[in-house]
């Protein structure tokens, strides 16, 4: 599991050329500021994205939660790589935490995005719990929000394996 870096996310969906040195430089400073936890936690998967979607899926609705929405991309015409995106949710779990901020209800259901980065590698992509509550001003729920986190990262490694 790691986070992303926001300027290694940008030299790569732009195709941009630079050192490495520079990179780092630009990381470290961005570091010193807090900018680059940007709440996005991926994890590579050990299977194609269409196959890992399908085990996503499987976990999810085992696991009592509701899909309303999935977002398939990726076409030859547009050179998109394949990307599934996954909506899903509880609302028991989501309306704990609007009771405390609705400002979370932005955020909220839960996504997982599946894709296939530029180096062939399929990702699952999902938003980190304890930053959109820090960000939404979430308080008293600590336990609650360990146990989203656990329940995502979970149903990640789940997703990322046959």
């Amino acid at each position: 599991m790691r986070k992303t870096r926001p300027i290694g996310y940008l030299v790569d969906r732009h195709e941009i050329r630079t050192r490495d040195s520079l990179l780092k430089r630009l990381d470290k400073a961005m570091d010193q500021f807090g900018l680059n936890d940007k709440g996005i936690i991926t994890v590579p998967s050990n299977q194609s994205v269409e196959d890992t979607v399908n085990k996503l899926k499987t976990v999810l609705t085992d696991a009592g939660f509701f899909i309303p929405v999935e977002i398939a991309y990726g076409d030859e015409i547009h050179h998109l790589r394949d990307t599934t995106l996954l909506i899903f949710g509880n609302p028991n779990i989501g309306t704990q935490l609007m009771q405390n901020s609705q400002e979370v209800g932005l955020d909220l259901p839960q996504k997982f995005l599946v894709f296939e980065n530029r180096e062939g590698e399929v990702m699952i992509a999902y938003n980190d719990p304890q930053f959109i509550a820090q960000r939404a001003g979430i308080q008293g729920l600590e336990t609650l929000l360990g146990n989203i986190a656990n329940a995502l990262s979970n149903f990640a490694g789940q997703g990322a394996n046959p």
